[in-house]
């Protein structure tokens, strides 16, 4: 499933506002958008799944997914 975190944080400190303040506000967490179920994906689609960035529906920028350190799984660890 699609899914995209947008972060945000309330303190114009960040990030010396250190990590129980990041815990008690949620980890800078603004909103996350989720898209619609699949079940025919492979590791290989994820990693080139296209993003696209607009601003008043201009490209801004655009990638893939495995633009990111480790691809996009890179966060889970080895394996």
């Amino acid at each position: 499933m699609p899914a995209i975190e947008v972060v945000e944080s309330r303190f114009s400190t960040w990030p010396a506002v250190g990590p129980l303040g990041a815990i008690a506000d949620n980890g800078v967490h603004r909103v996350l958008i989720v898209g619609p179920a699949t079940s025919d994906w492979t590791r290989e689609s994820v990693d080139q799944a296209t993003v696209l960035l607009q601003s008043n529906g201009t490209e801004a920028d655009s990638g893939t997914a495995d633009n990111v350190d480790g691809g996009p799984f890179g966060a889970l660890g080895p394996g």
